[in-house]
Order: C-alpha cells, then sequence, then structure tokens
C-alpha cells in the first residue's frame, strides 16, 4: 500500500475521507503510475498523483489550498479512492492453466499428478473470479461468502499439494511482485482446508501467518482486497477459524488509516450483536468472545481519537465492563469534558444500585474520586469522598482515609457523625455456637458497656478490652472484633475516644 497519509495533516485526512464516501471524486483513471481525477468541491478540481516504488513522488490540484505547495484534501480524497478501488475479474493476468501448473507447482516432485492438477488449478481460478465479484460489494455487512464454502476433500492429493505450497512455494511469493497470486492462493487454500471436516490446525495457522507477511509487502490494491476479506470471514467462518483475521485486524497497524478504522467500527458492533443473539450451547466462550471484540473496540475507538460524545452511546451500553468506562472517563479528561464524565459516572451508580450490584458501584465511585481529585474543587472532592464511603459503607477503605485528610482534627467530629448518620443499618451478627459459645457472653458484655461509656476513661478502657480480645482469640476475634467497631461507629459517633480509636484501627488495617 502506498505510504502517503502521513504526508497530510490529520484534519486534511478527515474531510478527505469524507469526500471519498460521499462520492466528491469522479473521473478517476490509473494509467501506468500515473493517477488522475476531478474531485468536486466549491468547484470541479483536477488532480493528478505521480507513483513511484510504492510511494508517491508528485501531486498537483487547481486548488487555491494547493498552489502553496501544500497537499490538501482533494489530493488525499483521490488516494484513498485508489486505495479502496478493486477491480473485478481478475483472472490471474490471464496466464493459462498450464502455465500455473508449472508455475505453481514447479519442484513437486510426486509422479502422475497431471490431472488433479489441472483441476486443483481450474477451481483456484474459478473461485479466484467469484471470490472477487464478491468482495467488489459496497457493503461488507451484506456480502454472503456461503458460495465459496465448497469442500475440496473429492480432490486427490489435496492435502500434500496445500501442505507443499504452504512450505515451498508461497513463502518465496509473498514478498515478490505475485502478491496478487499469494493472496489468491492463500485465502483459496484457509476457506478450503476450514471446510474438509480434518484437522489441518497447523497448516491453516501457517496460511494465517504468510498472510500477515504478505500485508507487510503489499500494495494498496492487495491490502483493500485483504481488509474486506477479513472483514467478511471475521463474520463468516466460526470462531476457532476466524481468530487470527482479529489479531491481523486489530493488534497490528496494516490498516489504520480513518477509513479503515470505522469500517472496523461497523464489523465490531455487528460480531457483537450476532453473539449476544447467538443460541450457542458454549455460553461461556461467546461470552468470553463478546468481551474480547468489546476490547477491540476500544482499541479502535482510542485510534480514530473519537470525542466523547460520539463514543458515548457504546460505552454507555458497556459501562459494566472496566476497560470501557476506564476509556471514556480518561477520553473525556483527555477531552476536558468533566462534566460528561461526572453525568457518566452518577448514571452508572444509579444503575447499578437499581441492580444492588456494589462492585460495579464501588469501582464507579474510583472513577468519580479521582475525576474530582484531579479536576474538581475541595468542596467536591469532599462531597464525593464522603458520599462514597456512606453509600458503599466503606468505613475501612483508603475513601475513609482521604476524607480524614481533608479537615482538620478539630472538625473531622462532624463529619464522623455526618458519616455515621449516612450508612445503611447494620445486619445483626450470625453466631456460630460451635466457634463462638466461649466468646459470646464476653461480647454481650461489651456491648452493654458501651451503651455507658460516656466518659473518655471509660472508653479508652473499652478500646482496650477490644484490642485484647481481637489478639487473642484468633480469627473468631478478629471477625467479631470488626463487626463491634462497626457497630459502634454507627451507633456512637459521639464517643470521641472511641471514634479516634476507631479511626486509628482503620489507618493501620490499610496500612497493613
Amino acid at each position: 500500500m502506498m505510504q502517503w497519509e502521513a504526508l497530510f495533516q490529520q484534519q486534511i485526512l478527515r474531510r478527505a475521507l469524507n469526500y471519498y464516501q460521499t462520492g466528491h471524486v469522479k473521473k478517476f483513471n490509473r494509467n501506468r503510475h500515473r493517477l488522475t481525477a476531478v474531485v468536486q468541491g466549491v468547484r470541479d478540481y483536477q488532480v493528478t498523483i505521480v507513483e513511484y516504488a510504492g510511494g508517491v513522488s508528485a501531486m498537483t490540484c487547481t486548488c487555491s489550498y494547493a498552489s502553496s505547495d501544500r497537499h490538501c484534501k482533494h489530493m488525499a480524497a483521490v488516494l484513498y479512492f485508489a486505495d479502496h478501488t478493486v477491480s473485478v475479474g481478475h483472472k490471474f493476468g490471464g496466464k493459462s492453466s498450464e502455465n500455473y501448473q508449472a508455475e505453481l507447482f514447479e519442484g513437486f516432485a510426486d509422479a502422475d499428478t497431471g490431472e488433479w492438477r489441472s483441476k486443483f488449478i481450474q477451481n483456484l481460478q474459478t473461485f479466484t473470479v467469484s471470490q472477487c465479484e464478491m468482495l467488489a460489494g459496497k457493503d461488507m455487512l451484506a456480502i454472503d461468502p456461503s458460495p465459496l464454502f465448497t469442500p475440496l476433500s473429492d480432490l486427490p492429493m489435496l492435502f500434500k499439494a496445500c501442505e507443499w505450497l504452504v512450505s515451498k512455494r508461497l513463502p518465496r511469493m509473498v514478498t515478490t511482485d505475485q502478491q496478487q497470486m499469494s493472496f489468491d492462493i492463500l485465502t483459496y487454500i484457509y476457506l478450503k482446508l476450514c471446510y474438509t471436516g480434518f484437522d489441518q490446525t497447523k497448516l491453516i495457522d501457517e496460511c494465517g501467518r504468510l498472510l500477515s507477511q504478505l500485508l507487510t509487502h503489499s500494495d494498496g490494491h492487495i491490502r483493500r482486497q485483504a481488509f474486506r476479506w477479513l472483514f467478511v470471514y471475521s463474520l463468516a467462518l466460526p470462531i476457532k477459524y476466524s481468530w487470527q483475521f482479529e489479531n491481523v485486524l486489530f493488534y497490528s497497524d496494516t490498516f489504520s488509516n480513518p477509513y479503515f478504522l470505522n469500517q472496523k467500527l461497523a464489523l465490531i458492533d455487528h460480531k457483537i450483536d450476532n453473539l449476544k443473539a447467538s443460541h450457542h450451547e458454549m455460553r461461556f466462550q461467546i461470552e468470553t468472545t463478546t468481551i474480547e471484540w468489546t476490547y477491540y473496540r476500544v482499541r479502535v475507538m482510542k485510534k480514530l481519537k473519537l470525542t466523547p460524545s460520539a463514543a458515548q452511546g457504546f460505552c454507555i451500553h458497556h459501562r459494566d465492563d472496566p476497560v470501557v468506562s476506564d476509556y471514556f472517563i480518561d477520553n473525556c479528561r483527555e477531552q476536558n469534558d468533566l462534566r460528561r464524565a461526572v453525568e457518566y459516572c452518577h448514571a452508572g451508580i444509579q444503575v447499578a444500585a437499581a441492580r444492588d450490584d456494589y462492585v460495579i458501584m464501588n469501582y464507579t465511585y474510583s472513577q468519580l474520586v479521582s475525576l474530582y481529585q484531579a479536576c474538581g474543587t475541595v468542596a467536591e472532592y469532599r462531597q464525593i469522598l464522603l458520599e462514597a464511603v456512606t453509600k458503599c459503607d466503606a468505613v475501612n477503605s483508603n475513601w475513609y482515609v482521604q476524607l480524614r485528610q481533608q479537615y482538620l482534627p478539630a472538625d473531622w467530629p462532624d463529619v464522623r457523625r455526618k458519616i455515621s448518620a449516612g450508612l445503611p443499618r447494620q445486619s445483626d451478627f450470625e453466631w456460630d455456637d460451635t466457634k463462638n459459645v466461649f466468646v459470646k457472653p464476653y461480647i454481650l458484655a461489651l456491648q452493654q458497656e458501651v451503651k455507658t461509656a460516656l466518659t473518655p476513661e471509660s472508653q479508652l478502657f473499652l478500646t482496650e478490652k477490644l484490642r485484647c480480645f481481637q489478639e487473642y482469640q484468633g480469627s473468631t476475634g478478629v471477625q467479631v472484633a470488626y463487626w463491634l467497631w462497626q457497630n459502634w461507629y454507627r451507633r456512637y459517633p459521639e464517643r470521641k475516644v472511641l471514634m479516634d480509636a476507631i479511626d486509628e484501627w482503620i489507618v493501620q488495617k490499610i496500612e497493613k
């Protein structure tokens, strides 16, 4: 593919892509290494581009922007058109079947293979024409590739021939000027092996590796074909055969210009919809595959640098996924759109609360706390910390410590009373007669003492009793002590010495 995108500014590329997609490029012509076209704008502009050694050597346009030796959107629109125009009817450059037999199977030593070679080549040529016509369809989501799913198990020597081509012939072809032939043979072998009914995993994997190698050496025409092929078969093939396509589409920079990225979004949304509607018996596999495609979309949105408003619909629909919600919050922060990020988090909290999903609620409050800590006022930061502690019943959390650090010691008791009033009611302690029979009377006595512990001395003495109990009663002591201090925090916020001791207990617990 011509490496021309770096010649243009990003805003020029976005405008050019829109020009190309809305049909402004007219009278396109390619004559050897020379491209000419008319691009409709305020008026018609004549564009001429000269290609050389896989790149662009010269460009001219009759618009005023290009008159100062600048690269304009009309030039880029023509290059998009050139890259994304697929010619129909490719027939191996007009070579005969006999020539292809000699070229492809030179050095293949097996005797008595002339008849099946001829059938193999004829089938390959028929497949190539059909596939080229199929890939020329404008709406890739509407393409039905099923007519190409024809098994070849009836042809003698099929697996042996495919293995020989993949191991001996194609590795040399993909790095030469035989790119079109390499693409046709690779896709042919890949699809046929997928539908033989036999386990050909190693051979299929090698085809996928060679296809990736081909794309690193290919021109715009082959890359366009390959992208459409990967797009169509990512939807059509079973998951075990299509996962390699996902790696090529989403984990490499092969298809990274705005046109390809926008097409990927359409592919991902369609794939996710299909997965959710699937009745496949292996639900776990469907769910994990859906998550993977969701992450692909996040990668594409990052590369496209979508605005928060453009990404919001998808992110709302998938707000329960931390990767998606983190992406949206980070995107809003980069775009200085704090209001949208805050609204997104509050809406997520309401949904989580309605479902009693405290895992999502905790995570979303963490995002809000981080937002206000970095971008909000002191009052907003304090308020969201208070809300997070009370709504999530998180007195034993870092939020509590952060909130405490926001106030002077003289002001903290009033805040502590607000927290106590806002916390949900604590459930009763569940006694286990086999483990707690010896400590139950002691705990009940502590519960009576706390009611009358009005003086600082009595409160201090009470905290010492609780500490000793925790240290000498093992796991039972820790469990009961934890429940007790939560209970006391809710019921007796005015016991200053007791509450101060609990504060220190919380800090020590978090530091550990």
